[in-house]
């Protein structure tokens, strides 16, 4: 099941269209850069939630919709991914541990027979009730669990709530909205302002295919924040299902690095995602990551493996100044602790150059 593409989401936001660049609306501009699943979108959302006035009533029910669909997607994916693992079963006399038992079938079924491009409001209380056993089944935890599923860091908050997500009177609430998944396609546009000062920021689509748009956010842009998911060392990107996701990331912040149109422009990074890095490394160890695999301190050691993946990043940098955070970017106190810091030195550095301070 894709995940849904939003444009233009965010409150007090403009869409830029197709071609040409994106319009001139403030003086200073933020350039939101990031791979596919970095946790872009979420900081956009923060941003718009903590200074550009919230979403507004259709804004809520689009994401309403959005994590309905998503949460219907995430349990097809776990299905078709216990049917993969069950074949690779198949050789052995002993049963799968991913097998799901036939009591379950009908409810897989009904699950399974939902288009995955339809633009309707699949999710009723029956399918809910389908999905919630399906999610008690251990055969689909132990596929949850396997070490190669590529799936969104937030299937199983959802799942967890699927009753509630499935009621007729649901609405996504701050939590749900933060959580969701939803491809940023375009390039979108969000007002909102800092210190009584007017600032845009300019979110475009990290996938492969969406950055050829990334031109048109450059223009006039006052300082790139490019967000890194450290939680991602095991994971594959969606565009190949081969590439490690801290590989593209490392060869994207390199490229952006050498951009001649972000010369002398502040690069700011969010290494994001640091509560479920913290969580991971635990029991999966950063050499999982081919360029990861020179680490050579404790393997669960929550400052020191952080360190390793932050050096990675910034010796790509080539002698570019370089101010970094570790985020969470679903803590509201965490990202704006971090990003106001962030603001009063991009507005310093911004002031110094313009020669008024």
């Amino acid at each position: 099941r894709e995940t849904p593409q939003l444009m233009g989401l965010c409150a007090s936001s403009a869409q830029g269209g197709d071609d040409g660049d994106a319009p001139e609306v403030a003086q200073y501009k933020i350039l939101l850069l990031g791979s596919g699943g970095s946790g872009k979108s979420t900081i956009s959302k923060q941003i718009t939630l903590m200074y550009g006035g919230g979403f507004s009533k259709s804004e809520k029910d689009i994401h309403t919709t959005v994590i309905r669909s998503n949460t219907i997607g995430y349990m097809q994916k776990l299905i078709e991914e216990s049917e993969k693992l069950m074949e690779v079963d198949g050789e052995s006399k002993e049963p799968s541990e991913y097998g799901i038992p036939e009591d379950l079938r009908q409810n897989m079924e009904r699950v399974m027979s939902i288009s995955r491009y339809s633009d309707s409001d699949q999710l009723t209380e029956e399918i809910a009730t389908d999905i919630e056993k399906l999610w008690a089944c251990p055969a689909i935890k132990a596929t949850f669990q396997h070490k190669e599923l590529n799936i969104d860091d937030n299937t199983s908050y959802f799942l967890d709530k699927v009753n509630v997500i499935g009621n007729k009177a649901y609405v996504a609430s701050r939590d749900d909205i933060l959580r969701s998944r939803t491809r940023t396609s375009g390039v979108t546009l969000t007002k909102f302002t800092f210190n009584q000062t007017s600032m845009t920021l300019i979110d475009v689509g990290g996938q492969r295919g969406e950055r050829k748009k990334w031109a048109r956010g450059i223009k006039g842009c006052t300082s790139v924040l490019f967000i890194a998911a450290i939680s991602s060392y095991d994971q594959k990107i969606e565009e190949d299902l081969k590439t490690n996701r801290i590989t593209e990331g490392l060869a994207l912040f390199e490229d952006v690095c050498k951009l001649p149109q972000l010369e002398g422009k502040s690069m700011i990074v969010f290494f994001n995602k640091h509560d479920i890095f913290l969580e991971k490394i635990k029991t999966t160890p950063l050499t999982v990551c081919e360029d990861l695999k020179d680490y050579t301190g404790p393997p669960s050691d929550p400052e020191k493996t952080v360190e390793h993946i932050q050096a990675k990043f910034l010796a790509r940098a080539g002698g570019r100044k370089v101010i970094s955070h570790v985020t969470c970017a679903v803590d509201s106190q965490n990202v704006r602790k971090i990003f106001e810091g962030v603001m009063d030195k991009i507005l310093e550095d911004t002031l110094k150059g313009g020669g008024l301070i």
